[in-house]
């Protein structure tokens, strides 16, 4: 039997595969054993299997059982290979029960991997771990990539017969944090039933199995099916974590009707303290398997939903409420133009920056960067401030700052005509108004060579909307034909820089 349940592309441009083999022979490798082993393998993009580069693995445990792989990342740093899933050759009791095993397998040699079990089992309690999926936090996907980031696996832990589990005896969450070389991060240990290796469960006190996570700036959401709810009559555990942390908000909300629901909740990625959680569900049995974030920082969570006559795919959008505010927010005054600046997480998509002069009308700027801005208002002192964008219509709170030394020179809000001694240069735009086509020249006092100057449209704020290139000719002349293609009508700049000297003119927008 073979069973593939995983698929990245590597740095090369190799898939690299994992999955479940359960006999050597062809291309698998040999050593695989009956019952089931790890099997990972890479293929190029044409589908070419590349037999150097397969290989199975397993427990130390010869009589163990089957060992699933469940998933694969592709270190962005290293390239090397991690991969999660269950291992039941790895009980060392010559028992049937599942740990968790990761495995890193470095990039081009498959040879010098290494191997880490995961799961307080023993030959009384009989617990059983596993993982489902596995991540690199503050990967390249958010812009960053350090060499020692290390990865989040979630799975699903199932505490021991005799109760003594961190929810009851029922299947739970479970979350492991690890480094580069597998060790476990101490903060993510649990505290519960004497558990030192094994990580954090997370759930209630009904069967909850975790399928699938994904990073936010500052934790994990985790997905999810459920059965356990906060109003069940045993949900009066005393000890850590206090009663059952999956609220109950669903279909039907019953303390002994338990029907499945998708559950997700977010914690925290420095400690994993569970911060929140959310339970969707219709009146059958329902389950997330996977869960995604879109490029607007929107989510999407992907899986099934049952009724009295129907089973069916199930996919949920949703943003989240709440982001961290930027910070070290400061505003310098560079002749004519306010330098904002600020700090804010790796993950972070695009801000929203305000300003007014004090006392006026908020003027706003979407942005990814910190930016210039040439104020249209007269001069300050001014106020701004600046939003994360949490979601495509939620905003951190701003932090306000007062610049009253933030004072733009009156000479900088003169129009054009009046900046600049006008028999050095004459610089026009025909027509003026235009319905968005129009013709630039440029005339210089002086010759030059063909030489490119850069050509800028501003809007009213300074904000750059338009950029290009156009050529001065040996008797310092340019002429370019320019079109502003969707801009809406309205007031613009137009601004020409050639050898660091700056030309200017204003543009009426007028269109229909």
């Amino acid at each position: 039997m073979m069973l593939d349940t995983d698929i990245k592309e590597d740095k090369d441009g190799y898939y690299v595969i994992a999955g479940t083999a359960s006999v050597g022979g062809n291309q698998v490798p040999t050593d695989a054993h009956l019952d089931g082993d790890y099997w990972v393998f890479r293929i190029k993009s044409d589908g070419y299997f590349d037999a150097d580069y397969s290989k199975v693995f397993y427990g130390d445990n010869p009589i163990g059982g089957n060992d699933y792989a469940r998933s694969v990342v592709v270190d962005c740093y290293s390239g090397d290979y991690f991969v999660s899933g269950w291992c039941k050759s790895c009980d060392p009791n010559d028992g049937d029960e599942p740990q968790v095993l990761l495995i890193r397998v470095p990039f081009n040699d498959f040879i010098s991997s290494v191997s880490q079990p995961y799961g307080n089992i023993d030959q009384y309690h009989l617990y059983d771990y596993g993982s489902n999926n596995i991540i690199q936090p503050h990967d390249i996907t958010f812009g960053v990539c350090d060499a020692n980031d290390g990865f989040f696996s979630l799975g699903t832990q199932h505490p021991n017969i005799f109760g003594l589990g961190c929810f009851g005896t029922t299947h739970d969450f479970l979350g492991i944090k690890t480094d580069d070389a597998l060790a476990e991060d101490a903060n993510f240990i649990d505290g519960c039933d004497d558990n030192t290796s094994g990580g954090l469960a997370y759930g209630g006190r009904k069967g909850d199995n975790g399928w699938s996570t994904v990073q936010t700036c500052e934790g994990y959401l985790i997905v999810g099916n459920t059965k356990s709810n906060n109003l069940d009559l045993t949900c009066t555990y005393p000890t850590y974590p206090a009663d059952c942390q999956v609220t109950c908000n669903h279909y039907n909300c019953n303390p002994i009707a338990y029907t499945e629901d998708m559950w997700v909740a977010k914690i925290s990625s420095s400690t994993g303290e569970f911060i929140w959680d959310e339970s969707i569900g219709t009146s059958g049995n329902d389950g997330a398997y996977s869960i995604a974030r879109a490029d607007d920082n929107t989510f999407l969570i992907a899986g099934y939903a049952t009724n009295a006559t129907n089973n069916d795919f199930q996919v949920v959008k949703f943003q989240l409420a709440e982001c961290p505010p930027p910070y070290n927010l400061t505003a310098v005054v560079e002749y004519c133009q306010i330098k904002f600046t600020w700090e804010g997480l790796a993950c972070d998509q695009s801000y929203e920056l305000q300003y007014r002069k004090i006392g006026g009308l908020w003027i706003t700027v979407n942005t990814t960067d910190p930016i210039y801005l040439t104020p249209t208002l007269s001069y300050g002192p001014y106020q701004f401030k600046v939003k994360t964008q949490c979601s495509p219509d939620v905003y951190s709170d701003g932090y306000v700052v007062y610049g009253s030394s933030i004072i733009v020179p009156l000479s900088c809000l003169k129009l054009a005509d009046e900046d600049f001694d006008l028999s050095k240069y004459l610089l026009s735009i025909s027509p003026n108004p235009s319905d968005g086509s129009f013709d630039i020249s440029l005339q210089l006092a002086q010759q030059t060579t063909n030489e490119l100057a850069t050509i800028y449209i501003l809007d009213q704020v300074g904000k750059i909307v338009s950029t290009t290139h156009g050529t001065i000719a040996e008797n310092g002349v340019m002429e370019i034909k320019m079109s502003t293609g969707n801009l809406p009508s309205g007031f613009y700049w137009v601004k020409i820089i050639h050898q660091g000297k700056s030309y200017q003119t204003k543009l009426v927008l007028q269109k229909e």
